[in-house]
């Protein structure tokens, strides 16, 4: 998984060339991004304190967070990818609960 400046996350399969996925963004550049360990979701943040997670078989946006105090510098997803945490310029970590979108 890789991510660059033309707002791109792009999703890579070893064994298929060129890459597998490019999942759109909308907004600015991706700083951080994460995949959940069953491989469904997929979460990228920006430095304008926003995370968005993504529906990777459905190739589809599926949340927004944004509550965020500074600029986020890395994400992380549980397994399921039910939870996204990040961590902030600021040096809050925030959890999101996916599905509400409300910090917990």
């Amino acid at each position: 998984m890789t991510c660059d400046r033309n707002r791109r996350v792009r999703l890579w399969d070893a064994a298929r060339k060129p890459h597998h996925r490019t999942i759109a963004r909308d907004g600015a550049v991706a700083a951080a991004v994460a995949i959940s360990s069953t491989g469904n979701r997929l979460a990228a943040a920006d430095w304008f304190h926003r995370v968005w997670v993504y529906d990777i078989a459905l190739e589809k946006r599926i949340a927004t967070l944004d509550d965020a105090r500074g600029a986020i510098h890395s994400v992380a997803l549980d397994p399921e990818g039910r939870l996204v945490a990040a961590a902030d310029s600021a040096g809050y970590v925030h959890v999101w609960d996916v599905e509400t979108g409300k910090v917990l």
